[in-house]
């Protein structure tokens, strides 16, 4: 006999799921209709990617689709497993769990122990359309940022030596220093010309902005790996203290949150300098030379993605999501393991349906005869049934 899943907690990530599955269920055909008249000048052109990645969030989750059988081996205990749509930057649920392994990465491998910083840079309104336009231009606006702003910086043999103009930074400096360096950008692309570009220098509130007062000392790794999960949080936030409210049509709070969906192929998260793959390349093939001369190097060994421990990854992820361990049985707490995965339709078809039929033959089972009461009924003095 299976059951639908380990647990039935609810967790915000699944609760939003549920409301924007709602949403886009209802409203997506009419969206794609009406979206060039009433959204594109606002949000940008409609994107071919937008209805695939719909059409997979649409199908997350749900066991008509395809899923896994999990089994004890000690008890026989089963349940279904659904596929995910893994969706980028999109799907909360799916989101969640990219973002749980990346942080083991950054934690395991990425991060050095040194002093971080969060530091957030604002275009004005006027600007920001054409980053709907031209998505690439976000990398340019990264890169630009990348030269302004850092904590500090590493020397050849590896010392990391702190920025002496933190924490007492100049807000005003680093914003006219973006400022003029973002402007630059739109003249050397042919967006604007020399006087358009004199003409924003002049207004007395740019637009442009730099925050950069968050800071992370070198001890405090679990705070830099809980901003590093905040950075790159799905756009929808469910709750929090920093999410705001805000009464929006359905239409336009779809055509806003479809902005979200990555192009193809697109980099959402940059690294630079010493984090850049280029010089973690670098150092790799430098601590393999020590290595082999018998010299001490401290090197995070790469994580083994192998199918077996992929599949033990996959449980690791939802043990730090949901708190719940999917491959310990609810009857024995016996190991469990994957024995299939269905993708045929006919196949999904009739193991749904008897499942069905299991589960009403169960419930039968379960019910009173006719003409009798329950006993919690005669216990509480309620009326028969």
């Amino acid at each position: 006999m299976c059951s639908t899943a380990a647990s039935r907690r609810t967790s915000p990530a699944r609760r939003s799921v549920a409301s924007i599955y709602g949403l886009l269920d209802r409203r997506f055909r009419h969206l794609s209709l009406v979206y060039d008249e009433r959204f594109a000048h606002t949000y940008g052109p409609w994107r071919a990617v937008v209805p695939a990645v719909v059409d997979r969030f649409l199908a997350c989750g749900i066991l008509e689709h395809g899923f896994a059988r999990i089994r004890c081996d000690a008890c026989a205990h089963e349940y279904l497993l659904a596929f995910s749509c893994r969706s980028r930057y999109f799907c909360p649920s799916c989101h969640a769990k990219r973002l749980a392994r990346w942080t083991i990465w950054l934690d395991e491998t990425l991060l050095a122990p040194v002093p971080h910083r969060q530091v957030v840079l604002t275009i004005p309104k006027r600007l920001r359309p054409y980053c709907l336009y031209r998505r690439a231009l976000l990398g340019d606006l990264a890169r630009l940022a990348a030269r302004i702003v850092t904590d500090g910086g590493f020397r050849p043999d590896g010392t990391f030596v702190r920025w002496p103009g933190w924490p007492a930074y100049d807000s005003a400096a680093l914003s006219e220093a973006f400022r003029r360096a973002v402007l630059r950008l739109f003249v050397r692309r042919g967006f604007f010309d020399e006087d358009q570009a004199e003409g924003m220098l002049q207004w007395p509130h740019s637009g442009f902005h730099v925050h950069a007062g968050v800071g992370v000392s070198e001890d405090d790794r679990p705070f830099a790996l809980r901003l590093a999960r905040y950075c790159a949080r799905n756009p929808l936030a469910p709750d929090g203290p920093t999410a705001g409210t805000a009464a929006l049509d359905p239409l336009e709070f779809l055509a806003r949150l479809l902005t979200h969906i990555p192009d193809p192929g697109q980099v959402m998260t940059r690294y630079y300098g010493w984090y850049a793959s280029r010089t973690r390349g670098v150092r790799r093939r430098q601590a393999a030379e020590g290595a082999a001369l018998g010299e001490p190097v401290a090197i995070t060994d790469p994580v083994n993605w192998s199918l077996r421990a992929a599949r033990y990854r996959w449980a690791e992820l939802l043990r730090r999501i949901y708190e719940v361990d999917p491959l310990a049985c609810p009857r024995c707490a016996a190991l469990m393991r994957i024995v299939a995965v269905i993708t045929d339709p006919a196949v999904i078809t009739r193991i749904l349906v008897h499942r069905a039929r299991s589960l009403e033959r169960a419930r039968q089972s379960r019910s009173p005869p006719p003409g009798r009461c329950r006993p919690s009924a005669l216990a509480t003095g309620g009326p028969p049934r």
